[in-house]
């Protein structure tokens, strides 16, 4: 061997020794977390260096097959960290083809592993499952039970995302078993949050609440902090599942430092995405959008196709709220196209259901329908009762607009029935405020008013503000059609107050479009007017077809009240 060889693979050697010392700091946590990060950050172009030099060896001696093989297990968490997960992918396979070189099974098993997971952050599911199973079979074969267990929660992760929830839980249950049996209590504690996953999927929130209880339990007494990350964050689902909007904050918040202490971006980015749903929910669009925008940041920096994808959905569904509906079709379709590439069912429903509700708002109506269908095809498939709900009221509004009010009533109380067989309340709240409104539209103003007063309670008990203004809204019209004009308007007040307040500019121009029109039903065209001409403003800035409509009542208003002037 060369001086100059020689001298290369003690820089190789030495350097992957550097790598499994920052690894083991990293992993050590409290101030040696970042002592590891830095020596990583300092060292990393040498590290670089070395493994290069050993990958490009791998096939003349076994001293640099070995290291080829060592450099991408030494830094398993760190790499995950810093490099973008095609580099990852490189690094692994030469790793795998230095380990058969060595006929070393068992670290042939971790890097398929590490593969799989590098894959599936790629969105690549299909792939990563494909990896895990040829790593199980590898871990079966050399009697590697604990790796077996593993590689079974992590398959049940792919399956999960592939909409086969009961698939999952049978992998999930059986790595449950193995990390018992193992006395595993880092494996138990990750498939434990896993299964809690699935059974919040499938609406069994009580079931997933106590999985992720016992999940941190373990994750405190074993002091794993990434592992408390990620209970609390899975316990704040299952809040924010049930309307516990500010008990949900809360807990995303403490995951939110505990990503940002162990510099896990990724995980940051989730919980960024995670909290921005909540502001949404409760109307606080600005801070929603800051979480999304911060979200995308991270996503596109760690090229993250699927992160990419939810963060322009959920940047799509803020902006709707404000009645840029143009702006959310654009940060929809992109989310569509990047779904569809990476085949993950669910945010290809998403976008779709997102899709569904643009079109309908700028009265696209025949093009929503499809849309819609599309989405509900694929959530029954992959069995998601909140966003199948979700798509039957969406359905029932664009048939309410079509005035086919029978096929409305059908789907929205399809949506109630599914939201009261999961425990669904703000699905409910939604589903009784849009029968409210179909009663009303159909002249039963008495069930319209009793829906509507169930809806409000409900979205008041859950804190959802945007729910409970509608909801107003459409009591409000009820009593109108009733002639008890003082307490619609007083209702309508309640109505605009919300809406202010939460920024829903489309919740805004309908409260004042619906005061105008009560007004207007007792002759006083005169203080209609100022409410109309302000509804106009607001739905031609927002693109809404209601727009010609209320231009034509501005005219007769102004008709009016000259003919009464005249006389």
């Amino acid at each position: 061997m060369s001086r100059v060889k020689e001298a290369r693979l003690r820089h190789a050697s030495y350097y992957a020794a550097v790598l499994l010392r920052a690894t083991q700091l990293y992993v050590s946590g409290g101030d040696n977390l970042d002592k590891g990060m830095s020596l990583f950050d300092l060292e990393w172009p040498n590290i670089q260096k070395g493994h290069e030099f050993a990958a490009k060896h791998v096939e003349e001696d076994g001293e640099s097959a070995s290291l080829c093989n060592n450099y991408p297990l030494f830094g398993a968490y760190l790499l995950g960290l810093r490099q973008h997960p095609q580099d990852q992918i490189t690094w692994l396979e030469q790793g795998l083809v230095a380990a058969r070189r060595l006929s070393r099974f068992n670290e042939q098993g971790k890097h398929l592993e590490n593969l799989a997971q590098a894959q599936s952050v790629l969105g690549n599911t299909r792939r990563a499952i494909e990896l895990h199973e040829e790593a199980l079979l590898i871990d079966r074969q050399t009697g590697d039970i604990k790796g077996e267990g593993r590689v079974l929660s992590n398959l049940g992760i792919e399956y999960a995302r592939l909409g086969e929830i009961d698939r999952a839980i049978k992998c999930y249950e059986w790595s449950l078993r193995i990390a018992r049996r193992t006395n595993d209590k880092l494996g138990e504690a990750r498939t434990l949050v896993n299964l809690g996953n699935a059974y919040r999927e499938i609406g069994k929130t009580e079931q997933a609440t106590g999985l992720h209880s016992q999940s941190l339990r373990m994750t405190s007494e074993i002091e794993d902090r990434q592992g408390d990350g990620r209970a609390l964050g899975h316990i704040a689902h299952v809040y924010a599942a049930e309307g516990k909007w500010r008990e949900a904050i809360e807990l995303y918040e403490k995951e939110l430092e505990i990503c940002r202490s162990l510099k896990d971006r990724r995980g940051e980015a989730n919980t960024l995405s995670n909290l921005g749903s909540i502001y949404a929910r409760l109307g606080e669009a600005r801070r929603a959008i800051e979480c999304y925008e911060s979200h995308l940041s991270i996503a596109n920096e760690l090229e993250d196709a699927s992160g990419k994808s939810t963060a322009l959905n959920n940047l799509g569904a803020v902006y709707m709220g404000l009645g840029e509906v143009r702006t959310a079709i654009a940060q929809y379709e992109p989310a569509l196209r990047i779904a569809c590439e990476i085949d993950d069912l669910r945010l290809q429903a998403s976008a779709l259901a997102n899709l569904s509700s643009a079109y309908q708002l700028i009265g696209h109506l025949h093009q929503a329908i499809e849309y819609s269908e599309e989405a509900l095809i694929i959530l029954r498939r992959i069995k998601d009762p909140y966003g199948e709900g979700s798509v039957l009221g969406n359905l029932g509004t664009i048939y309410q607009l079509m005035r086919q009010p029978e096929r409305a009533v059908e789907y929205f109380q399809q949506h109630l029935t599914l939201a009261q067989r999961n425990g669904d309340r703000r699905g409910q709240a939604i589903s009784l405020g849009n029968l409210g409104l179909a009663y009303h539209l159909s002249s039963d103003q008495l069930r319209a008013v009793e829906l509507s007063q169930q809806s409000i309670s409900i979205a008041r008990e859950l804190g959802d503000r945007y729910v409970e203004g509608n909801a107003l809204g459409n009591m409000g019209r009820a009593y109108a059609a009733l002639m008890n004009i003082d307490r619609a308007l007083q209702l309508y007040e309640q109505q605009l107050t919300i809406a202010r307040e939460i920024e829903d500019r489309r919740g805004e121009a309908n409260a004042l479009l619906n005061t105008a029109l009560a007004l207007i039903s007792i002759q006083k065209q005169g203080e209609a007017l100022g409410y109309a001409e302000s509804a106009l403003l607001i739905y031609k800035q927002i693109e809404d077809p209601a727009a010609d409509q209320v231009r034509k009542m501005v005219r007769a208003c102004h008709s009016y009240i000259r003919s009464t002037t005249s006389n």
